[in-house]
């Protein structure tokens, strides 16, 4: 129980700490832009989604009788490797859709990151840079999913744990909205 509420208090000041310093500035002087922006989305989406998913491993493990620090510590790391890889996705696929799809299509005004002056992936990176990283993401992230233990990896339902995780992370980089 109390390293569920670790977790969730862990994602919630990460968020927290990224809405700041995406909103308010607080970098010390001569941090590179593509420091900035990544150390932004990390903390933003990508630590709510982090903590969801070792909270949802820890449960898991709890439950199979392992220890998330000795013989379950594998597997949390690769939780941690996959959902570290799909937050940071999120946001640089979202950063993506600002600058390359209409308001109509998003259903949200488009450009209002640059607008704003935000820092984004393709702000600093540029589009194909940042399509490409995105690429880079979903193998990191499809890599960690290998290193689950099968029987981890199976759903109470008999499906792939694996599986939907790996289509998780192929709808989140495809994404169009």
């Amino acid at each position: 129980h109390r390293r569920l509420v670790a977790e969730l208090n862990a994602g919630t000041l990460g968020m927290i700490s990224g809405q700041v310093l995406d909103t308010l500035g607080g970098f010390e002087a001569g941090v590179p832009d593509a420091d900035r922006v990544e150390r932004i989305h990390r903390e933003k989406t990508g630590a709510l989604i982090t903590a969801a998913c070792r909270m949802g491993a820890l449960i898991g493990l709890d439950r199979a009788g392992l220890d998330p620090e000795g013989d379950g510590a594998a597997c949390l790391d690769a939780v941690s490797r996959y959902a570290e890889a799909i937050g940071l996705m999120f946001q640089v696929v979202d950063d993506l859709l600002d600058v390359e799809q209409s308001s109509e299509h998003l259903g949200k005004r488009a450009g209002k990151d640059a607008d704003a002056g935000k820092l984004t992936y393709p702000g600093v990176h540029g589009v194909e840079r940042s399509r490409a990283f995105v690429g880079e993401l979903l193998d990191c992230a499809v890599d960690a999913l290998a290193q689950l233990p099968e029987k981890g990896a199976r759903a109470e339902s008999g499906a792939g744990g694996e599986d939907v995780l790996r289509e998780l992370a192929s709808y989140l980089a495809q994404r169009t909205k």
